[in-house]
């Protein structure tokens, strides 16, 4: 079935300047090993002498990472997306979903002394290539709140959006507040519940 992948600018010069080929396959590895035999001076690039995708080789498919959906065996379909990002790119390092963690941990509630990770108020995280600039990433978190009209949202928010977007490697960021599943104190970690006198 047909997919589409879409190659880095830094690898374009391997498919003939072409920023996205389409190919058939119903497997990430069935997709690639069909790229790379359509295009062989990109085999090199993409895959180590032990066959397998070299460890700076990001691969998504849409928007979720394939080590999270079976890795090389994770199926596609018809019209699916499979991005190639290169974990280094223009010098910067790649966004990964711990860093995103790191920097949301530095985040606090304005009325509770502890950070929104710790809180439980991140429910996801979601790190996807651009289309237009595949060097980049996009990063889409959703969290909630500890409590429905807080008055607050719209500023934790804004902050926590804005802290995202200036991350290394970061092209576009979205903070999407929600509220399903509601949060309730079990969300939150051992380190909250000690500084809240909760242990």
């Amino acid at each position: 079935m047909p997919v589409t992948i879409l190659i880095p600018t830094a690898l374009r010069a391997h498919t003939r300047q072409q920023s996205a080929v389409t190919v058939d396959g119903r497997t990430v590895q069935e997709a690639l090993d069909r790229l790379v035999a359509d295009y062989p001076d990109l085999k090199p690039h993409l895959v180590a002498e032990s066959g397998k995708i070299r460890s700076f080789i990001n691969v998504f498919v849409n928007e979720d990472d394939i080590r999270q959906k079976g890795d090389m065996k994770a199926p596609v379909k018809n019209g699916d997306e499979i991005s190639i990002v290169p974990s280094i790119a223009g010098g910067a390092e790649a966004v990964s979903k711990d860093k995103v963690m790191d920097l949301l941990s530095t985040c606090y509630d304005p009325e509770i002394p502890v950070n929104i990770v710790d809180l439980g108020l991140i429910y996801e995280v979601n790190i996807s290539p651009l289309p237009d600039q595949p060097e980049k990433s996009k990063v889409h978190v959703k969290m909630s709140l500890t409590a429905p009209g807080c008055p607050e949202a719209p500023k934790m928010q804004a902050e926590t959006e804005a802290k995202v977007s200036a991350m290394d490697g970061v092209g576009a960021a979205q903070v999407e507040i929600v509220w399903e599943p509601q949060w309730t104190p079990d969300r939150m970690s051992d380190a909250a519940r000690l500084e809240l006198g909760m242990a």
